[in-house]
């Protein structure tokens, strides 16, 4: 803004500018708030100067102007004019598609409305929009005032919870005047393979114990006394034997992607008592009971989620893993997986009513692509 001041003065006067909060006082040296002061002295006779001020923060401020000696009692308050800034109401919200990655590009759609000429700036990162580890998607792309919408394309290239944030400011290096967040998870292709890998182990290991099981039931049979041995076939399986066992490409094919995201996102979320943050801090985590719809590698981690409004970038707002779990399951299997609380989430859970989570939920199993499911809830006390 310009402040314009025209005054008159002898050669023995200074005139005093000073943007002052509060009020004016009747002497400059007795202000206290001072965000702006220029002196001019040795002009004798009619006099204008115009300066520019730019208020960092909203609030009243005064326009203070003093005539007389310098630094001297004398120089008294001959006018004053004041004026209120208000925060502009701009806003702005950011978008990601798909929410969950493997190192393949997602779709950043930001979009808001501003009162004015803005720049908008859009960065993204793992532990947050100030993290090395992330990047800068736009450093300063200028806006006109109304509308906007803006797409963006970003890789990444890390595993783990990413942030993108988005905030708009009169120039590159202001205080934004609005801003927005949104979050998405990333694997990485060498953990899914190291997930299915894992699930190849886990099925081999439980055929070869029903193997075994099947060989100790034979023997005893034939041990028993009276017990007569089944005729043998040379051409063909025994129909005693059973039905054979569906490999994993047939189960596969029995239960879809969908069917096994559906059920690991119902399981996500904590309830009943055993949820609550008082007894998640007393047991050290959570435990559910699981039971497989297919042989595979199941893991459950929960993320402190940015409170709504607030710059996820600081480092109070920057999502925290707060526990995790991990479970290998048989197919038709049932089985607990304890997801236990991290330092980091019983420090955060120790002094609040209510905490803000979301879930990502991931199974791999041999003969499909892995399953990644996200889920937000509320954990109370």
């Amino acid at each position: 803004m310009s402040l314009h001041v025209a005054w008159y003065a002898d050669e023995t006067d200074t005139m005093t500018l000073m943007v002052a909060g509060g009020h004016c006082a009747a002497h400059p040296q007795q202000n206290e708030a001072v965000y702006f002061s220029f002196g001019v002295t040795g002009v004798v006779g009619a006099n204008e100067r115009t300066w520019q001020f730019t208020p960092e923060n909203a609030g009243a401020y005064y326009i203070c102007g003093y005539l007389g000696q310098a630094e001297s009692s004398d120089s008294l308050l001959t006018s004053f004019e004041g004026f209120t800034v208000r925060v502009p109401s701009d806003s702005v919200s950011v978008e990601v598609a798909p929410s969950s990655s493997e190192d393949t590009p997602v779709t950043i759609t930001v979009t808001g409305e501003t009162e004015g000429a803005r720049w908008l700036q859009v960065s993204a990162g793992v532990d947050g929009c100030e993290s090395a580890s992330g990047g800068v998607i736009t450093d300063g792309e200028k806006l006109g005032g109304g509308s906007f919408s803006k797409t963006f394309s970003y890789t990444p290239s890390e595993m783990g919870w990413y942030v993108v944030c988005a905030s708009v400011g009169e120039n590159c290096s202001f205080q934004p005047t609005a801003q927005g967040s949104a979050g998405f998870y990333n694997t990485t292709p060498s953990f899914v393979a190291a997930q299915e890998r894992f699930a190849a182990e886990l099925r081999a290991e439980v055929e070869r114990r029903e193997q075994e099981q099947r060989e100790r039931s034979a023997t005893t049979t034939a041990s028993t006394p009276g017990a007569s041995t089944p005729p043998t076939s040379t051409t063909g399986p025994s129909e005693a034997a059973g039905p054979t066992s569906p490999s994993s490409s047939e189960a596969a094919a029995t239960i879809s992607s969908s069917q096994l995201a559906s059920a690991l996102e119902r399981r996500l979320a904590p309830t009943g008592r055993a949820g609550m943050i008082t007894a998640l801090l007393k047991r050290g985590g959570y435990t559910e009971s699981l039971r497989a719809l297919e042989s595979g590698l199941i893991t459950v981690d929960w993320y402190s989620r940015p409170s709504d409004g607030r710059i996820a970038a600081k480092t109070k707002d920057r999502p925290v893993l707060i526990a995790s779990g991990r479970l290998l399951l048989a197919s038709g299997e049932t089985a607990i997986i304890n997801i236990r609380l991290t330092a980091a989430g019983r420090k955060a859970l120790g002094h609040v009513r209510h905490f803000k989570v979301t879930a990502v939920g991931r199974f791999a199993s041999t003969g499909r692509h892995a399953v990644q499911v996200t889920r937000d809830f509320v954990l109370s006390s």
